[in-house]
């Protein structure tokens, strides 16, 4: 890599969604755009969500929707860390995917919540069982030798 080029890689807990070489970035910052070049001073900052720009030859070359995270800005490479990053393109696939997760969080929470329920109405039968007869144990045989012992 030249020394008027940038190294640039966007980091997800689950993957690298993108690693390539750049003359010119642009991050959306909790405080604003942000532009770096080769020679950047050392930074790190918290993004925003938005779209990161990326610059070759003067010419936008590709972009990513970026979900927060951060960005570490150090000797000529800039390093997105974000929960959700992704290229424009494939953000429809991506929402449809998280909705489908959140369903199946959904579904599985409403399983757990009929389980419980199912618990709570077993253990109400005991105890609605066990007042019913405050003597269980004369149910329990207890009765019966009483008899052979006459």
């Amino acid at each position: 890599m030249s020394a008027k080029r940038l190294r640039f890689a966007a980091v997800t807990p689950d993957r690298t969604v993108l690693e390539q070489d750049v003359d010119f970035v642009i991050l959306r910052t909790r405080q604003g755009d942000m532009g770096i070049l080769p020679g950047h001073e050392p930074c790190c900052v918290e993004l925003a969500e938005g779209i990161a720009k990326l610059y070759q030859d003067k010419k936008h070359t590709d972009s990513l929707a970026v979900m927060g995270g951060f960005a570490l800005v150090e000797d000529n490479r800039v390093t997105v860390l974000s929960p959700i990053a992704e290229r424009p393109d494939r953000m429809e696939a991506l929402l449809a995917e998280l909705r489908r997760q959140r369903e199946e969080k959904i579904q599985e929470e409403k399983r757990t919540a009929l389980e419980i329920q199912r618990v709570e109405t077993a253990l109400r039968r005991m105890l609605v069982q066990n007042e019913s007869n405050p003597y269980p144990v004369l149910d329990h045989g207890d009765g019966e030798d009483m008899q052979d012992e006459q």
